[in-house]
């Protein structure tokens, strides 16, 4: 199966002789003989969100706000009955009707399921419109759920990981590696060679950042996560050019299964005004990744 033509701006942490132990400049030793086992099991840092401290926010209607097709399809994404009739008799938007269309064409696609790539690249053009959209997000997991899918991907992953191996955030990597060979997103074509250019505090910043992943990738804990976090939010924040750092900081997020981080960030920027292709594809590929992943039966 093809992949991505890329290469990541540091050592690729799926190396196994990488030394995840040898990290200058981050005082993270000390604190790691302190953790305990269960602080150190595989997590992603989906309850971190950029900006949202707030834990009075998982008392809200998750529907307020929105209109009655995104909050229907919200429902539909999480598998809720929808009982409101009234609801129901609205006709479709224009964007309903044109992501209704894609999923209609996947859908023919699909009938030979040998051709599931082809399919899952219509179900992201049908995502990008609108990621919200449950339909469209039910529609790429049933291209992921295949039996070609399946025999490709268990192949694929059988390569790197045993499944009886019980290293540190596993997960995560298994996740990571699906991503990256699933992705068809033309923005993954090419990786940039060097850091964003920018002023050397904040390029320092990125370069700390940077190690700090590594720890975070490799053992999934607390400690290194928000190293990392305040490294790369500090360089957000010193940055002349916040949307560049921003977007290079949203890729690697994402091709190391920081989902949720990297939707953050995109997120911001498509609020601050971005209206590029490639910031919408990525921010829909990272909503259905943060939400429907743990659905990848070849994930353990």
């Amino acid at each position: 199966m093809p992949t991505p033509p890329r290469e990541p701006p540091f050592d690729d942490p799926d190396d196994e002789d990488d030394d995840v132990d040898d990290v200058d400049g981050i005082e993270l030793d000390d604190e790691f003989d302190d953790l305990d086992d269960d602080e150190l099991a595989g997590r992603l840092p989906g309850d971190e969100p950029y900006g949202d401290d707030d834990d009075s926010a998982l008392f809200r209607d998750p529907d307020e706000g929105l209109p009655p097709d995104q909050a229907r399809s919200r429902r539909a994404m999480l598998g809720v009955p929808d009982f409101d009739e009234d609801e129901d008799n609205v006709p479709p938007s224009p964007t309903r009707a044109m992501q209704d269309a894609l999923i209609d064409r996947m859908n023919d696609v699909l009938d030979d399921e040998w051709e599931w790539s082809a399919a899952s690249e219509i179900a992201y053009e049908a995502l990008t419109i609108d990621p919200t959209y449950g339909r469209a997000a039910n529609a790429l997991l049933r291209c992921y759920l295949t039996k070609a899918t399946l025999r490709d991907m268990q192949n694929a992953q059988r390569k790197l990981f045993d499944p009886m191996n019980e290293r540190p955030n596993e997960r995560q990597r298994q996740l990571a590696h699906s991503y990256r060979l699933l992705t068809r997103a033309p923005l993954w074509n090419e990786w940039p060679a060097d850091l964003p250019a920018a002023t050397p505090e904040v390029t320092e910043l990125l370069k700390l950042g940077q190690r700090a992943l590594r720890h975070a990738y490799y053992a999934g804990n607390k400690i290194g996560y928000r190293a990392m976090r305040q490294a790369f939010d500090g360089a957000i924040a010193h940055a002349p050019d916040k949307l560049a750092v921003m977007w290079y900081l949203a890729r690697l997020y994402a091709d190391k299964a920081f989902f949720a981080d990297s939707a953050a960030l995109l997120s911001a920027m498509l609020s601050a005004g971005s209206i590029s292709r490639d910031v919408q594809r990525l921010y829909a590929e990272m909503m259905w990744w943060r939400d429907q992943g743990r659905w990848l039966p070849w994930v353990h």
